[in-house]
């Protein structure tokens, strides 16, 4: 990819373009969100697939933990942090209702996978911290959504207000209304 391009891309996004669509520290909180799920994704991921982990929790009486389940963090995770990614340049309902899905995924995924850990102990101490992280990385991201749309409700109630407050309030006439030069 040429640095143009890159360039080009941070001039595409919403927050540039207009200023009150998404307020800036949010953008931050978006990115190491979408930063925090790639990661927690992957870790999580690699510790329930690694060979030498899976092969010795698995016992004659406890079912090994199921393949799609172990490769859900990376999916789920990739695509929350993509829709992190797409709200931050074009913020839209379809985003705001994939982050909504993606993130009760994130967190669902991570509980599943942290009781798994927790329950799922041959002697060994558990290391649920892979799970936890990608549970609390898609609490996070739920928690700066809410934000968010509580930021924007209080936004649209303020300029209600200021709206109101203009037609109650007269606007001051200029002393002079028009100036006639005599030359």
């Amino acid at each position: 990819m040429k640095l143009n391009r890159v360039r080009g891309l941070g001039d595409s996004m919403a927050w540039k373009s207009d200023p009150e669509a998404v307020s800036e520290p949010m953008i931050f909180l978006r990115a190491a969100a979408a930063q925090l799920l790639l990661a927690t994704g992957a870790e999580t991921t690699l510790a329930h697939t690694t060979a030498p982990r899976h092969l010795t929790r698995q016992t004659p009486d406890r079912h090994p933990l199921p393949t799609p389940l172990a490769w859900a963090p990376a999916l789920i995770g990739t695509l929350a942090a993509l829709a992190h990614v797409e709200q931050i340049r074009r913020p839209s309902e379809r985003t705001t209702a994939a982050l909504r899905i993606l993130d009760a995924a994130t967190v669902a995924t991570g509980c599943v996978l942290l009781a798994y850990d927790l329950f799922a102990t041959d002697g060994k101490p558990p290391s649920p911290l892979g799970s936890l992280a990608f549970a609390s990385a898609g609490f996070i991201g739920a928690t700066i959504e809410r934000q968010e749309r509580e930021l924007r409700r209080a936004q649209l109630e303020l300029r209600r207000r200021a709206d109101v407050v203009e037609r109650l309030i007269p606007r001051r006439k200029a002393k002079l209304d028009r100036v006639v030069i005599h030359v």
